[in-house]
């Protein structure tokens, strides 16, 4: 079924290098812009009519319900920015003469880049001409811009102490140390880079005419901006909410996530 999956995708690209048609009404091919819909053949869903979809015959005589929503059409057509109110959904039915014998149905939806939440305990070991083993308790963390707080501790010596400021940036992340306790007001500046899998940090730290590297252990939870959990990643920001159908007689749930419906999870 990848075939219709990336065909019934192909809406995206077709909008982003056409001008959106000025003529309301149903259209030749099936769409209908002022409606935000296309309904009829798939064969018209690439803007032409020569029973192949995008060169592919296969599913060319399913019939195909797609509708997005007003905050796609808006980005996609106007440079508006993208919204988690942005959604596409797709209907094909196969279960006719002549068709593909298949059903499906898809929801795609904008959900922002990905981030990750670094709340939590660290285990962080910097790198002086030798090993010195931290641990870094992440307290608060706002979703929304990613900076967070903290305190931290020297594993050899408890009484050096320290509080920690920082951010995440995509898979970067910066931050200051500030000792608190022993050596009270020494300073660390560190940047570094989280792993695909949110679990390793290593990066670069200096100080007052010290620097060297250091690494992290820990376990960051990656999220985005429009709080859905589980789907599958498309197009770098938008995500597959669900990819359920029936095929050789065998229905199968293939992507569902949290929540599927087009609401912005809370």
């Amino acid at each position: 079924m990848g075939g219709v999956l990336l065909f019934a995708f192909a809406i995206s690209a077709s909008f982003s290098s056409a001008a959106k048609p000025a003529d309301k009404g149903f259209d030749e091919f099936g769409y209908n812009y002022t409606a935000n819909l296309f309904s009829g053949k798939a064969d018209g869903v690439d803007r032409n009519l020569d029973n192949k979809v995008w060169g592919d015959p296969t599913y060319a005589n399913d019939h195909l319900v797609m509708k997005w929503s007003k905050a796609w059409d808006e980005a996609r057509f106007n440079g508006e920015p993208w919204t988690c109110d942005a959604w596409e959904n797709n209907e094909w039915n196969g279960a006719s003469p002549n068709g593909s014998g298949e059903v499906w149905h898809y929801k795609i939806a904008w959900v922002g880049p990905e981030k990750f939440n670094v709340s939590g305990e660290w285990k962080l070991v910097f790198n002086l001409g030798g090993l010195y083993p931290h641990t870094m308790t992440i307290t608060s963390f706002d979703q929304n811009t990613g900076e967070f707080s903290g305190t931290g501790v020297y594993d050899t010596d408890p009484l050096y102490t320290w509080t920690v400021t920082g951010k995440v940036d995509g898979n970067k992340i910066t931050y200051t140390i500030v000792y608190t306790g022993t050596n009270a007001g020494y300073t660390v500046d560190a940047v570094g880079t989280i792993s695909s899998d949110g679990k390793i940090l290593d990066g670069t730290w200096s100080s007052i005419g010290q620097n060297g590297t250091w690494t992290g252990s820990g376990e960051a939870t990656q999220y985005n901006i429009c709080g859905r959990e589980g789907g599958e990643r498309v197009w770098g920001d938008f995500l597959i909410l669900m990819d359920q159908g029936t095929a050789d007689g065998v229905h199968e749930w293939l992507t569902h996530a949290i929540p599927s419906g087009y609401g912005m999870a809370k």
